[in-house]
């Protein structure tokens, strides 16, 4: 079914230049562990933004990066620019895990196309210099988009949602990283977080494909 989805959405990207990449979070190296953020169908030069206390992501999946599109996992982050690259991955490729080789908390995630040309059969990449140009001090986002945020409750079932405001980003990342479910759901409960007593009526939960999931501390 992944095989089938990707060919559409690869198709629908070179016929139509449709943008469809998912940006999701996971607490652990390898992205391991329950989905902690994501941003859904975020476009290119978009900094999909995480904190780096309280619940936090240190590794970056992307659902698919298109040919001469790259795909960037930043340190920290500020409301200015995505921050310095930690690890990079360039399309064609789907299902893609990036961390930076440590597990540092927090930052911001994107993905930037590439392409010197496009016509109606043939994208052009960009050269190695363009490309190391965006590796080279804080990048060139555009704008900025704040992850929505999961945390599973105590028995797994349900689901806490929360998107937070600017503000809440600057507190969040104030606080000590959550070690443990019951502190994920403390910080939650603490910014209202919307909650699904079924983890099913999550909106989009499709988009995760399964990816919000029991995870043990």
């Amino acid at each position: 079914m992944k095989i089938f989805l990707f060919s559409v959405i690869y198709f629908l990207s070179v016929i139509f230049g449709a943008e469809a990449v998912n940006i999701i979070g996971f607490p652990r190296a390898q992205c391991s562990g329950s989905t902690v953020g994501r941003c859904i169908n975020i476009a290119h030069n978009v900094c999909c933004v995480f904190p780096y206390g309280g619940i936090i992501a240190t590794a970056a999946f992307f659902s698919l990066l298109h040919e001469c599109t790259v795909g960037i996992w930043y340190y920290e982050t500020d409301s200015r620019v995505c921050g310095i690259a930690r690890e990079t991955a360039s399309g064609l490729l789907s299902y893609i895990c990036i961390t930076g080789g440590r597990a540092v908390a927090g930052g911001g995630a994107a993905w930037f196309d590439l392409s010197l040309c496009r016509t109606a059969g043939s994208r052009t990449a960009a050269s190695e210099e363009e490309l190391a140009g965006l590796l080279e001090g804080p990048s060139n986002c555009t704008s900025q988009q704040i992850a929505t945020h999961y945390a599973l409750s105590e028995d797994g079932k349900g689901a806490y949602v929360l998107t937070p405001t600017q503000e809440q980003l600057e507190e969040l990342n104030t606080l000590p990283v959550a070690g443990t479910r019951a502190e994920e759901i403390e910080i939650m409960k603490r910014y209202n977080a919307t909650y699904y007593d079924d983890v099913s009526l999550v909106p989009d939960i499709e988009d995760l494909d399964g990816l919000l999931v029991p995870d043990d501390y």
